[in-house]
């Protein structure tokens, strides 16, 4: 195997291809698509780094995150959502789109296929793209990326279907079932990189959770207690950050969360509490992030389009 072959990240692109897709190579710019879609989704050019629009209408953006994401029609596919890969924090500012290592989007396609097939309630994968930029037509070390995934019709992210429901009743089984899901996912050996809020979608009708958002996501044979720990203490900061109400409100809701993903078992539902809702480090931390979040978006006249109410 040549050093060209492996890549920068030392592993052949081909030892991350699911199962079902296959790759293209077009233009510059190498896709990893599913067989039979591969003739609309080229067609269509929603993963080319170049276009935001496809032929047959206008994208339509979709919020949160760092606005890279939009939604679309594809004949012969059906609603599909594209992810384009950005950058957050300072470096964001000066590389919006580059990343030194490659192959992130078919990792991240790599894992949600995985997630699937192992049972976890996610969106069905499509394809992914990769591009080596270029400065006066010479090769940089950067890439760009890009992921497709179908479309869950009818659905919103977890804060705003709390912001919407008013139905105490009907929250608690949204919650429980968010937990349950987690469960899931944490059972089936999957590590999410990026747990909050925003990407737990509830399904309008029975209020099914779908699991979305996979990029650096760890693929294991099993998770330890710490990763469990730490992933749903990141949830929670996620939910007070959101919320931005006191503290009792969101703990008492968030604990339905930990009852769905406890299963009913008490002596666990109490050591998570004790390590999340209940730990002194997570609350402080979480009082500095809200009075710091207030400060700044106080000076920049930001406005929310919702606030969430557990």
């Amino acid at each position: 195997m040549s050093r060209k072959e492996k890549g920068r990240t030392g592993v052949r692109a081909d030892s991350f291809l699911p199962y079902g897709f296959k790759k293209v190579k077009e233009g510059g710019t190498s896709y990893y698509l599913r067989g039979e879609l591969i003739d609309p989704l080229l067609k269509s050019g929603v993963l080319s780094p170049d276009k935001g629009t496809t032929p047959e209408g206008p994208a339509v953006p979709l919020g949160g995150g760092r606005g890279s994401a939009f939604k679309t029609e594809i004949s012969g596919v059906g609603g599909v959502v594209v992810r384009r890969y950005r950058r957050g924090g300072l470096f964001g500012k000066i590389v919006k789109d580059g990343y030194l290592v490659p192959h992130r989007a078919l990792s991240e396609l790599f894992s949600l296929t995985t997630a699937r097939a192992r049972g976890v309630p996610a969106p069905n994968a499509i394809g992914a793209s990769e591009k080596r930029r270029r400065f006066l037509f010479i090769p940089s070390p950067l890439y760009t990326a890009a992921i497709a995934t179908a479309e869950i019709s009818g659905s919103v992210n977890l804060p705003e279907f709390l912001g919407r429901e008013d139905n105490l009743n009907s929250k608690a089984v949204v919650l429980n079932r968010a937990g349950a899901a987690i469960r899931k996912m944490h059972d089936a050996g999957i590590y999410h990189r990026d747990l909050n809020m925003n990407n737990l979608l509830v399904k309008s009708g029975e209020g099914e959770i779908f699991i979305i958002d996979f990029d650096r996501a760890k693929v294991c044979d099993f998770l330890s207690r710490r990763m469990l720990e730490r992933n749903l203490r990141r949830l929670l900061r996620s939910a007070r950050k959101l919320a931005g109400l006191g503290l009792s409100t969101t703990d008492e809701n968030f604990r339905h969360i930990l009852i769905g993903y406890t299963k009913g078992d008490e002596a666990d539902l109490r050591r998570l509490v004790k390590k999340t809702i209940s730990s002194p480090l997570l609350k402080i931390r979480g009082c500095v992030s809200r009075v710091m979040h207030g400060l700044f978006s106080g000076v920049k006249g930001e406005r929310h389009s919702y606030r969430v109410i557990f």
